[in-house]
């Protein structure tokens, strides 16, 4: 299944939150770790390797 792509000029929040809503992306990933984690890699791959920003999205669904 293809992981979705950040659009042109997609903020990573609006990115991140598209993608952990995706249908697709939640059958293929159930955990929102997992399906955190792949949207997180993809984001640094559309962005030359730069890491995400820390937002509280980030964290709060890290601690779930």
């Amino acid at each position: 299944m293809p992981i979705p792509e950040p659009s042109k000029g997609e903020s990573e929040k609006d990115y991140i939150s598209r993608g952990m809503a995706n249908s697709l992306m939640k059958k293929e990933f159930p955990e929102n770790k997992k399906r955190l984690a792949v949207l997180y890699s993809q984001w640094r791959k559309q962005h030359g390797g730069k890491k995400p920003s820390e937002s509280k999205m980030f964290n709060s669904l890290l601690a779930d």
